[in-house]
């Protein structure tokens, strides 16, 4: 007994559905993995930024430091020189 055309129609129209359906779920998981990956980046660019901010704090922390050296440098420098010449002057007394 062979099936009718409009069985066979019927089948392929099944089996067309079954992988529709598949190709549906596939879409679906793909959409919720590009929303998961978007929020991993956009966390992952978070944190870059903070990094960046942090890094940026430390190198003005460092500008300031070396200014700091700098000016204690320079004072220290005067110190010496004063009382070099302090021995100087006592040395001729």
């Amino acid at each position: 007994m062979e099936e009718s055309d409009y069985q066979l129609c019927v089948k392929k129209i099944d089996a067309l559905r079954i992988h529709l359906d598949g190709i549906d779920e596939n879409h679906h998981a793909l959409q919720a993995e590009n929303q998961r990956l978007r929020e991993v980046i956009r966390l992952g660019e978070l944190e870059a930024q903070k990094c960046r901010n942090q890094m940026q704090e430390l190198e003005e922390e460092i500008t300031a430091m070396q200014m700091d050296k700098n000016e204690a440098k320079g004072r220290v420098e005067n110190a010496i020189a004063r009382l070099d010449q302090m021995m100087d002057h006592n040395a001729e007394s």
